[in-house]
């Protein structure tokens, strides 16, 4: 798992969709999980333990490709409570969704 914080000198347009609009947040740039691994809820736990060490931010998000599709990050994200909050085309065909789950105190 890859994450930036606000502030970050990151310059990705992604993060900076992001970094535009909130004043403090969690940037999930990646997370990769090897296959044998996948579908045994080390996704959520990484999350939920992100959600732990937050350190105050009420905000994690994160883009997930919609050309190409990538339907198992999609549900993924939404069943973890993310919700959309925009969209992006870019010039080179790739497409994004963007999510963002606000955290209670």
């Amino acid at each position: 798992m890859v994450c930036m914080f606000e502030g970050s000198k990151y310059q990705s347009e992604n993060y900076l969709f992001f970094s535009n609009q909130l004043s403090q947040f969690i940037y999930i740039d990646r997370i990769a999980i090897d296959l044998p691994f996948r579908q045994k809820g080390l996704g959520t736990k990484f999350y939920s333990e992100l959600e732990r060490i937050r350190d105050n931010r009420s905000v994690i998000c994160c883009e997930v490709n919609s050309k190409p599709l990538n339907e198992p990050s999609i549900r993924f994200h939404k069943k973890n409570e993310f919700e959309e909050c925009g969209t992006k085309d870019f010039e080179d065909g790739h497409s994004v969704i963007y999510f963002k789950k606000i955290l209670s105190s």
